[in-house]
């Protein structure tokens, strides 16, 4: 045999071996392809439900339903606001009032007049 034809036919041999190994290489690839794609579907779908759950658990028909069944709690009326200068007067009239708390209520009168004042 020819030194030339030897060679092919290992060239050949070494070609076939390559892309037999290719072709199951792809096919190795394209399974894990479309298992990630099952993945994604079912994670997309995951979400939509979890969407849907949440909406339906944060509804505010549902929350005040709740509240008002496990909490004690209720609306603020109008008769209940009274101003910072009502409560200063009736704690001092009550003589409970001592200097380092009159001390602690200017500085948070203050500070809530400056935030007022920055917005």
């Amino acid at each position: 045999m020819r030194r030339s034809t030897f060679l092919v036919v290992l060239m050949t041999v070494a070609v076939g071996f390559g892309l037999f190994q290719l072709k199951y290489e792809v096919m190795k690839l394209e399974g894990q392809h479309k298992q990630l794609n099952r993945e994604i579907k079912y994670a997309t779908e995951a979400i939509s439900i979890l969407n849907a759950e949440w909406s339906h658990l944060t509804s505010p028909e549902r929350l005040q339903t709740l509240s008002k069944k496990h909490l004690d709690i209720e609306a603020v009326s109008g008769k209940q606001l009274v101003s910072l200068t009502q409560v200063v007067d009736g704690i001092e009239e009550q003589g409970k009032f001592q200097r380092r708390d009159r001390f602690a209520l200017d500085q948070l009168v203050s500070a809530i007049i400056d935030d007022e004042a920055d917005e």
